[in-house]
């Protein structure tokens, strides 16, 4: 049974699973979740998918990832998920790739995510539809 109601679970792999994330701004956060939401899925499963499909995790990494220092706003909150070793082992890579830290990758992903960036609650679309077809 998945945590929350609707959402797929993701299969079991009997293998160990670890921890992916990185403090993000509220907004991130939000469209990550509305991701998940729209996809269907947990969040867990939603950041698998999202690095996944990254193409510059199948490229060698370029060097360690740099710590760069960011000014905290104080609003960032906890973005993370649990996912498969070769999974976090790609989002290394691919923040590697991109020379970033993890919070900043799994930002990126977020962003360019149009699922997550188009989400709309149903009861939204409905209205919206009604609207379109009033006019």
């Amino acid at each position: 049974m998945a945590a929350i109601a609707g959402r797929m679970r993701r299969p079991d792999s009997g293998g160990v699973y670890g921890s992916l994330g990185g403090r993000v701004s509220p907004r991130i956060h939000q469209l990550a979740w509305n991701g998940a939401a729209k996809s269907g899925v947990s969040i867990s499963l939603y950041l698998e998918r999202l690095v996944e499909g990254d193409p510059l995790t199948r490229r060698r990494a370029a060097g360690p990832v740099p710590r760069r220092a960011r000014v905290p706003a104080g609003d960032e909150v906890m973005l993370s998920g649990r996912v498969r070793p070769e999974i976090r082992a790609a989002a290394k890579k691919g923040a590697s790739a991109r020379q970033v830290p993890i919070w900043r990758y799994l930002e990126i992903l977020v962003e360019a995510d149009q699922e997550g960036v188009t989400y709309a609650a149903p009861e939204q679309t409905k209205q919206l539809d009604l609207e379109l077809m009033s006019a």
